[in-house]
């Protein structure tokens, strides 16, 4: 069964829900992470928002697009963002970790700070608050329509992700 996982890098709640996702996954083989990256403040409707996570994001989509491995890029931004203290927005060490997650490092760069990932960006928040309504990341929705989402300055506890994931297993295996 595949699991929209809609975040933001910039989220600590999301990052907190990351660390939860990565300890729980290997319990629930059966199902599949679809990552949906958006962002919790745009930097179109937000420019003085502060760090902003839309070049980290269209590194994502790169990768996505390239068969790189996303799973471990998320890995390494979560990280720079919330244990390193790094600067996301920094391209250079974007394309370094795009490069180690099986991109080519100028190919990487030149996605990115090309913007072509900027209008899949844009769709991507379009779909995450205007069209599924989100309250707030991160937010997990199955194939079958079953979500659970975030609520603003909470998240999704521990307990709570288990909780949905044992019930899309229940399901899965009907």
């Amino acid at each position: 069964m595949k699991l929209e996982i809609y975040f933001d890098y910039l989220c600590e709640f999301c990052e907190i829900g990351w660390r939860y996702w990565r300890e729980l996954l290997p319990a629930y083989p059966q199902i599949t992470p679809v990552w949906r990256p958006c962002e919790a403040h745009p930097r179109a409707s937000e420019p003085r928002y502060g760090r902003h996570s839309d070049l980290a994001i269209q590194g994502l989509l790169f990768l996505q697009g390239q068969g790189g491995d996303a799973a471990k890029y998320n890995d390494l931004i979560f990280s720079a963002a919330w244990r390193k203290g790094e600067n996301i927005e920094d391209l250079a060490l974007l394309s370094r970790y795009g490069a180690r997650c099986g991109a080519e490092e100028a190919a990487f760069c030149e996605a990115v700070r090309s913007g072509r990932y900027q209008a899949a960006l844009e769709e991507a928040n379009r779909r995450a608050w205007d069209i599924l309504g989100l309250p707030a990341v991160p937010s997990y929705l199955a194939e079958n329509g079953r979500r659970v989402d975030a609520s603003l300055g909470i998240g999704v506890s521990k307990t709570q992700l288990k909780q949905f994931l044992e019930a899309l297993s229940r399901a899965d295996g009907d």
